[in-house]
């Protein structure tokens, strides 16, 4: 071999090893958000392999490593598809995707454009000079890869959940399936309810109402240097400062808070739909009322999202959002006029009234028209300033519901107690909020009971599990089950002991304990 010839080898060497180098690193960030070794390495010797039998590499592998390379701008934050991301896709709408297509960056679809080009960039390297990797290489290579997962059942294990493209594509089908199966449950169930006694609780109209993405430590009621939240600030009342939600997704975390869980082990995958809370107060003969500002439905008519599942079992349902047309830019305010109605034109049975906001969701700048001025100048930008409007905007549509159920006891002496918690929380990401399942705000959520007769502001510092929310809700609303053989005191001021958390896992049913994830500080924007 001439010195040229010999140069020129080297040279294709270090081209092909480079770009593998760089596309598996690619890969590997893309799909997961970081560099894992063990991922890297797998990916590594995948591509090697591949690149060696040219047919099978331009026909299979290489569509294959394109079509997941599409995935990066969700995969960097969220990892490789699970069933929160599954459920998620199901049970969105076109809007919300839009608005969360939005706040990713930039630059993670840029990144998904460069890998494109490194991989058209290798295979034409590789056609054009006809670089031959070496074959006993190649076998070598394929002995230390196949050899483990012939003895191994973990291996093989291991091997599906660390490859790509093919651990993508595992992935998700495994995790659909789940999905699928959540689904074929939400489609016929009975209640399977037993009652043991109902208890006199001395109110009238019950209001539950469910915020979205709000994390407590942005209202000023939890100690937020701007004041955000006035109302719940100075209102009478009783406030937990330390609900954490069971997902930091609203598919499975509200569908878990909503449904009767022992605990937070034993709900894998599945929704408990056959012990919710509408189908208790139904049987307890309290008159239910769903008022949604979210979906009715998800990316296909037939996918009900579970929290709308659960709701349309109430007697009477109002939606504001139909299955599309500029639906996640409905304000809340909009819910006062059907709740007013439901409130004063529905007898004297006592009253259980839902309303589900869009709260917080993000992008929180859709639903914000002008930003007032004491909440503008935020460090990290207008997502933030938005963030704390529709914070703000929460306190006064609470604020509102109060002020009609004030005005109803003046006029007819019915009590009322009013619950308002969030269904999952949010994580900070330089300029932007969103899903994080590896932060503890991204579970830490306001929680408060206001009654009609309260006549102190009381703070009650304690984490609890929203594991607990149904027994929760039984307790409020006067109901003894044989289902639920403890109450739970949710003002206790004594912690729950281990709280898990359903975490950021290719596994919806992986457990995480709370006290293991990291925090993330609220950013104060007068420092």
């Amino acid at each position: 071999m001439t010195f040229k010839a010999s140069q020129n080898k080297l040279i294709h060497i270090i081209t092909f090893y480079t770009l593998a180098l760089l596309i598996t690193g690619f890969i590997t960030f893309g799909t997961i958000g970081h560099i894992k070794l063990r991922h890297f390495i797998y990916n590594f010797i995948i591509f090697i392999v591949f690149s060696y039998f040219n047919k099978i590499n331009k026909y299979l592998y290489i569509p294959l490593l394109i079509i997941v390379t599409f995935y990066f701008p969700i995969g960097i934050d969220y990892g490789i598809p699970n069933s929160h991301l599954i459920s998620s896709l199901l049970y969105t709408n076109v809007d919300e995707a839009i608005g969360f297509m939005n706040n990713i960056p930039l630059y993670y679809f840029l990144l998904s454009i460069i890998t494109i080009f490194l991989i058209i960039l290798n295979y034409k390297f590789l056609y054009k000079t006809n670089y031959r990797i070496n074959k006993k290489l190649v076998y070598l290579l394929l002995i230390a890869l196949l050899s483990p997962m012939i003895i191994d059942k973990a291996a093989r294990a291991r091997f599906f959940n660390s490859s790509y493209p093919f651990g993508f594509y595992y992935s998700t089908y495994s995790n659909f399936k789940l999905a699928q199966k959540e689904y074929e449950d939400s489609l016929n169930f009975k209640s399977e309810w037993q009652i043991k006694k109902i208890n006199d609780t001395g109110y009238n109209n019950f209001v539950l109402v469910i915020g979205e993405s709000l994390r407590k430590d942005y209202l000023s009621a939890y100690g937020y240097p701007i004041k955000t939240s006035p109302f719940l600030n100075n209102v009478n009342g009783t406030f937990l400062d330390g609900l954490i939600a069971p997902s930091y997704t609203t598919a499975a975390s509200l569908s878990r808070m909503l449904t009767l869980n022992n605990s937070i082990e034993n709900i894998e995958i599945r929704i408990n739909y056959k012990e919710n809370i509408i189908d208790l107060a139904n049987i307890a003969g309290f008159e239910t009322f769903w008022l949604s500002n979210q979906g009715r439905y998800g990316s296909n008519i037939k996918y009900n999202p579970p929290a709308s599942v659960i709701g349309k079992r109430s007697k009477y349902t109002y939606f504001l959002q139909t299955h599309e047309s500029n639906s996640n830019r409905i304000r809340d305010h909009r819910l006062l006029e059907p709740f007013k109605n439901v409130l004063n034109n529905n007898g004297n049975k006592k009253k259980f009234i839902i309303l589900h906001l869009m709260g917080s969701h993000l992008p929180a700048c859709d639903r914000v028209d002008n930003i007032d001025p004491f909440l503008k100048g935020h460090p990290n930008g207008i997502q933030y300033e938005c963030y704390l409007q529709s914070v703000n905007e929460t306190d006064k549509l609470l604020k509102s519901l109060y002020t009609e159920l004030k005005l109803k006891e003046t006029k007819s002496g019915e009590k009322f107690t009013l619950m308002f918690f969030s269904d999952h929380g949010q994580g900070q990401d330089n300029e932007r909020l969103r899903h994080n399942g590896h932060v503890k705000q991204g579970y830490e959520v306001p929680f408060v009971i206001i009654n009609s007769d309260d006549t102190m502001h009381k703070m009650i510092k304690a984490q609890h599990s929203g594991i607990n929310m149904v027994s929760i809700l039984a307790n409020w609303l006067g109901v003894e089950t044989y289902n639920i053989p403890n109450k739970y005191n949710i003002f206790s001021e004594e912690s729950d002991s281990n709280i898990t958390v359903l975490g950021n896992t290719s596994n919806l049913s992986k457990i995480v304990k709370f006290k293991d994830l990291k925090d993330d500080k609220v950013i104060n924007p007068l420092q």
